[in-house]
């Protein structure tokens, strides 16, 4: 992982992939109180001004579209949303319609966004179909498989060669500050 600064925006980058991917901080926002500074998350109690201000300032620093930021409701299960042209922007444009904990697509310069904290956040790119995913799994979905289902639903929408794809983890809680049963 690399760290990057664009003025205040900070975020991390991982050299497998070769596309333009970020993982956030906290840091390059206009949120104050508890959700200081880059809160992107709309149920935290923030302003929602502030909120899409957050997500202004990440797409002007990812040089992408805002409009096509695309993102679900993480419901902690493997569901699976495909990003049809119909569905780009929802989650931050368009109102959220979908459940699931990961997104996929193969639509170019749409920009898929994942949750997470504690949990993991898995991205995927496939060079050759130009496809790709983004997956966050809790403790249960890792248990169930989400980041296997994910190759699976992108195998099956786009053609995707498991042995093509390439992946990257984001941080996430270590072992020894999470206890979980058997």
């Amino acid at each position: 992982m690399h760290r990057n600064e664009r003025g205040s925006f900070v975020y991390y980058t991982c050299d497998r992939l070769p596309v333009r991917h970020a993982f956030t901080t906290k840091f390059g926002g206009v949120s104050r109180g508890d959700c200081e500074s880059l809160n992107l998350g709309f149920n935290r109690g923030d302003e929602r001004e502030n909120v899409y201000e957050n997500y202004r300032l990440m797409a002007e620093g990812l040089g992408m579209d805002e409009k096509r930021i695309t993102m679900t409701r993480q419901i902690h299960d493997t569901q699976i949303s495909v990003v049809t042209e119909d569905k780009a922007g929802m989650g931050l444009h368009q109102p959220m319609a979908w459940e699931s904990d990961a997104i996929v697509t193969a639509l170019p310069e749409t920009p898929l966004c994942g949750f997470y904290a504690d949990c993991v956040v898995t991205l995927f790119y496939d060079p050759a179909t130009r496809t790709a995913g983004v997956a966050h799994a809790g403790w249960r979905g890792t248990v169930n498989g989400m980041a296997k289902a994910t190759v699976e639903k992108m195998q099956a929408e786009f053609g995707t060669d498991p042995a093509d794809l390439l992946a990257a983890i984001g941080p996430s809680i270590s072992k020894r500050s999470f206890e979980v049963d058997e």
